[in-house]
């Protein structure tokens, strides 16, 4: 596997997350417990979110103690926006995950259930 070029790596932290924690709302959908499942799936989301802004953050104070005086004030120029990207990039997630959560219950209490109801 090689390396990813930017527009693969920001597909991979965009929609990876999203799918995991669908599936973990599927989980507990399918257990009729849809309120869980979408509470989890943001609470992933969320937890993701402030690992990648403590990398962000980690990369700028590495960068401060090893660099010398002419380099140190230019060490975190990026930190901002790294972390303005890493949180639009969170709340994009979650808003789809949103969406979609509420989706799938939405088509499972309307069809599935309905029809395990109906036959018994």
């Amino acid at each position: 596997m090689g390396n990813l070029s930017t527009e693969q790596f920001f597909t991979l932290i965009t929609v990876g997350p999203v799918l995991f924690c669908l599936f973990v709302s599927w989980l507990f959908i399918n257990l009729r417990k849809p309120r869980i499942g979408t509470l989890g799936g943001l609470g992933i989301i969320f937890i993701l979110l402030l690992v990648a802004e403590g990398w962000v953050y980690s990369g700028c104070l590495q960068c401060k103690s090893t660099a010398s005086f002419p380099a140190d004030t230019l060490c975190c120029e990026w930190t901002g926006p790294g972390m303005f990207i890493y949180a639009i990039v969170g709340i994009i997630d979650a808003g789809v995950f949103l969406l979609l959560s509420f989706g799938i219950a939405w088509f499972y209490k309307q069809f599935i259930f309905k029809a395990e109801s109906s036959s018994r």
